[in-house]
């Protein structure tokens, strides 16, 4: 049953539109929460790298015998706790 008035036609016109409207919101809010998924997922695993290279840096310190074992798990520790 289509509408026969003027009044009819534009509530039609209407609703298409607030429907059409809020599909475009729904999708763009979905690729919003994507997109920031994805970015903070590379912050993590940027921050993981970071991380790794220190613990690296104070391993090979302490083979080297410029800290001893547990100098280097404290200064590694510290560095680690000041990155959060």
């Amino acid at each position: 049953m289509l509408p026969r008035t003027i009044k009819g036609k534009l509530v039609m016109v209407l609703i298409i539109a607030l429907l059409g409207m809020l599909t475009v919101s729904v999708f763009a809010l979905y690729s919003e929460k994507a997109t920031l998924l994805d970015d903070r997922k590379v912050k993590t695993r940027h921050l993981v790298e970071v991380a790794s290279g220190v613990l690296d840096y104070y391993q090979q310190q302490e083979q080297s015998g410029a800290l001893s074992s547990d100098d280097a798990r404290r200064a590694a520790l510290a560095a680690i706790k000041s990155l959060r």
